[in-house]
């Protein structure tokens, strides 16, 4: 038990840190000054008790408000005088903390899995910005592991607190809806056979959490939800998009790859392991079809979404990024279960390799911690050095080019900026 729960301890520890490192380190990312400017309107508002302006903002209207709500709430805990630095920081917090708890939920299901998702770069990363993903990405696991936990003999609570996590996860973002009703419909229907009356006001009850918490809808539902469904089909064939131009397969790119370890070496250091992760899990597929088919029903149906849907973010791919780590941990499981039998059989490390004595591993120690605290003092003194710095670039912003050839000051909100690709 003991060894167990230093498990835990560890896998959190190295969650934490991984994501409070990349909340230090990452540049500003394209869309956190959007959902960061949404939170300071927002907190204006509520500032002022203007409900009605709460309601109908229509800043940023194609994602449901709750994120950016919580932001608002960073902002006003900050007080009146919050600068936008102070605030960035603050939201970037609020997502790791988010990004820690899914780590937590996993470990709680299965240990290897959740050591897997604390270091899944795409995950460090998309839960440590002031993104929508994190929360939303959360709840989404908890409301599926807590529809696992559901038994039928033990009462309907758990049932309940999934259908609450799923609302919440709804009035986060709407991305990751159709697969978590994929598959807590499959669940539902095929293997736990829950009545149909039960999976009716399982429904109803998310429905009721999800309109109550995205406020946006409450002057006028169903065309400010179509406006905002509008806009996503829209938007994938903006300019944006089209100059971005990813392939249809781009998502498999995601999956199959640690881009986030390419695009921020600084902040992935270890390079990451999203690719052995993702071919972990498709070696377990046909495991898994027999054993806990709906893990499947999840990574597929996702895959299926990712690659039909036309916009073709990385961020996206978290859908899918909790069942990956759970098929690929139990392909792990079993390959290195293989390894011990056959070392216990065969005795290749004993009889070829000599055991070190104890004067071996207090040298190694030492060698690490000697390694390791210069490289620590070195992050110390980079982290340091990049808090209030801001990198805006053609990639996560709109400036048309990284090439600057003048800049000249307007006003005191605003600067024209001359670049090889125009004024911006």
């Amino acid at each position: 038990m003991k060894r167990t729960w230093r498990s835990y301890a560890i896998i959190l520890l190295v969650a934490a840190f991984l994501r409070g490192w990349a909340v230090i380190m990452l540049p500003e990312d394209y869309d956190e000054s959007t959902y960061l400017q949404n939170g300071f309107d927002y907190a204006s508002r509520i500032r002022a008790g203007d409900l009605d302006g709460v309601i109908d903002y229509f800043g940023n209207y194609e994602h449901p408000p709750l994120v950016k709500l919580v932001y608002a709430g960073g902002v006003l805990l900050l007080g009146d005088s919050a600068s936008w630095t102070h605030a960035f920081y603050f939201s970037r917090v609020i997502s790791a903390v988010f990004g820690v708890l899914a780590v937590a939920l996993m470990v709680a299901l299965d240990p290897l899995a959740g050591g897997m998702l604390a270091l899944h770069t795409l995950a460090v990363k998309y839960t440590s910005q002031a993104y929508l993903d994190a929360i939303a990405s959360a709840l989404i696991l908890a409301a599926i592991l807590a529809f696992l936990r559901f038994n039928r003999n033990d009462g309907k609570r758990w049932l309940w607190l999934s259908a609450v996590a799923l609302g919440i996860s709804a009035a986060s973002k709407y991305t990751y809806m159709p697969v978590a009703i994929m598959v807590i419909g499959y669940l539902g229907i095929f293997e736990k056979k829950i009545p149909w009356t039960w999976l009716a006001g399982y429904a109803a009850v998310a429905l009721a959490i999800f309109f109550v918490l995205d406020v946006h809808l409450w002057h006028d539902p169903f065309n400010r939800l179509l406006q905002s469904f509008s806009f996503h089909l829209q938007y994938s064939q903006s300019a944006h998009v089209q100059q971005v131009a990813y392939p249809w397969y781009q998502p498999l790119i995601w999956i199959f790859t640690s881009a986030p370890a390419r695009w921020h070496p600084r902040v992935f250091f270890y390079h990451g392991f999203d690719g052995a992760i993702a071919l972990l899990a498709v070696a377990g597929l046909r495991r898994e079809w027999k054993n806990r088919r709906w893990l499947v029903v999840w990574l597929v149906s996702g895959v299926m979404f990712l690659l039909l849907w036309p916009t073709k973010w990385p961020q996206y791919a978290l859908t899918v990024t909790p069942a990956l780590c759970i098929i690929g941990a139990g392909t792990l499981r079993r390959v290195w279960n293989w390894l011990r039998t056959q070392e216990a059989y065969w005795g290749y490390v004993k009889n070829y390799i000599p055991a070190p004595g104890k004067w071996f591993w207090w040298a190694l120690g030492i060698f690490l911690v000697f390694v390791l605290g210069i490289y620590l003092s070195a992050w110390g003194r980079l982290a340091i050095g990049r808090i209030g710095w801001s990198h805006m670039t053609a990639q996560n912003s709109d400036l048309p080019s990284n090439m600057v050839n003048d800049i000249l000051q307007i006003d005191q909100a605003r600067i024209l900026i001359a670049t090889d690709q125009g004024a911006a």
